[in-house]
């Protein structure tokens, strides 16, 4: 309906005064709609993504700023808008990175727009000073402007890459366990999806370069409109904000940083502010700018520290699971001989008693009960052993009418009972012997 609207309002011949006011007053409204929303997307810091690249309806959204386009006619409105718009593709690459991976055909197009937009808002510049203007006001304020969505844009590649080692690691462990147990299916599986993942990686590191790189470029024609000063004091401060950015990623991740790891980077950045105070703008800048490069030793020094973490995390794990293991391992032990110790003392016993030389030996024995004593006759002649009556008067039983044991035999009789026994040989009383038992 409105692309209706503004197609008749181009092209109907205005011959009737009042078809004039009324379409006057339709595109109007139109206009303070979409610079309606226009100021709202402004407000925000990040606008949504609203329609992206992936979507059929894409066109709708690029028919939408065509329109927003049309309707600005202040040349300082349509820089503005670009920047807007600008910030909008950033958006759409943050979603596109995170639902459908840098391999995603969408990106490309997101990406093509945004250094398109960021290029129409030079131009336009550009185009203020060839007629020689005072344009230094508005340049700064797209470059501050430019500022939101290009650090959403690095905070979101950077999450990207980190979600990627997250993965790399998540898998490289599920490696190992799979070599361990031989599965080489799942090995073989696991080793594809990791090299996937690197590779995967390794794009976007350099999609992260390729556009970069344009943003720069779009952003230095803006900054030549600026003031030197403004240029030195704004790359000190950026210089100064990625220290504490990089201080904060580094404390979310619980490393501990040296105070010499920034050691380059804040001898740098003192010079350049020493430049800066001397009114030296341009190495100044150009310091700044070198001590922010320098902070990327300081990334790969967090990513060694991590590792390095990780490492120890890893050994403390293996630690703690080896003493845990040893702990089990004496436990199981000393459960098994305990439990020998019980079956061997529930376990019944064999004790023998040798008849020899008018003796019985050994003439007295402690056992327990349930244990077997066995008398064997290692005499010439027959033995007859008879019990007495032991302390609480209960008799031995069987041997009273207990045949005789005729030499070389034995007998043997199991005590289920405690007590003490005694016994004596029948035909010589002198012959005695005593048997305890204990529970």
């Amino acid at each position: 309906m409105i692309y209706a609207i503004i197609k008749s309002a181009l092209i109907i011949r205005l011959n009737n005064k009042n078809m004039r006011v009324k379409i006057v007053l339709s595109v109007l409204g139109l206009f303070l709609f979409l610079g309606a929303a226009g100021a709202a997307f402004a407000q925000e810091e990040l606008p949504g993504a609203g329609l992206t690249p992936a979507s059929p309806f894409y066109f709708l959204d690029r028919l939408g700023e065509t329109l927003r386009e049309f309707f600005t006619f202040n040349s300082q409105a349509k820089a503005r808008l670009q920047i807007t718009f600008a910030a909008e593709r950033v958006a759409e690459i943050k979603i596109i990175l995170e639902t459908k991976g840098v391999e995603a055909k969408g990106l490309e197009v997101a990406q093509s727009r945004l250094q398109a937009n960021l290029a129409k808002a030079a131009a336009i510049v550009e185009e203020r000073k060839s007629k020689g203007e005072d344009v230094s006001g508005l340049a700064k304020e797209l470059d501050e402007k430019l500022e939101t969505p290009k650090s959403a844009l690095a905070r979101s590649f950077k999450e990207q890459k980190r979600a990627s080692e997250a993965k790399e690691d998540e898998l490289k462990i599920q490696l190992k366990a799979a070599l361990r147990a031989g599965d080489a299916v799942q090995e073989e599986a696991l080793a594809q999806e990791l090299g996937k993942v690197k590779a995967q990686k390794e794009l976007l590191e350099l999609k992260e370069e390729d556009i970069e790189d344009e943003l720069e470029a779009e952003e230095e024609k803006i900054e030549e409109e600026l003031e030197a000063p403004k240029k030195a004091e704004k790359a000190i401060r950026e210089a100064e904000e990625e220290k504490q950015e990089v201080i904060g990623e580094a404390a979310e991740e619980g490393i501990e940083l040296p105070a010499e790891v920034f050691s380059k980077f804040d001898r740098l950045l003192a010079q350049a502010k020493e430049l800066f105070a001397k009114e030296n703008y341009q190495g100044a800048k150009q310091l700044a700018r070198q001590a922010e490069d320098a902070l990327e030793d300081v990334d790969r020094e967090i990513e060694k520290l991590e590792k390095e973490k990780e490492r120890q995390e890893e050994r403390a794990r293996k630690e703690e699971e080896r003493k845990q293991g040893d702990e089990e391992k004496m436990e199981e032990e000393s459960r098994e001989n305990e439990k020998e110790r019980r079956e061997a003392a529930a376990k019944p016993r064999t004790f023998e008693v040798e008849i020899r030389n008018g003796r019985f030996d050994p003439p007295e024995l402690k056992i327990k009960k349930g244990d077997t004593v066995i008398w064997t006759n290692a005499s010439s002649r027959q033995v007859w052993p008879a019990s007495a009556v032991h302390p609480t008067h209960q008799e031995l039983p069987g041997l009273d009418s207990l045949r005789g044991i005729s030499a070389g035999e034995s007998y043997s009789f199991r005590f289920d009972k405690p007590g003490s026994w005694r016994y004596h040989d029948h035909l010589n009383p002198a012959l005695t012997g005593v048997v305890r038992v204990s529970e």
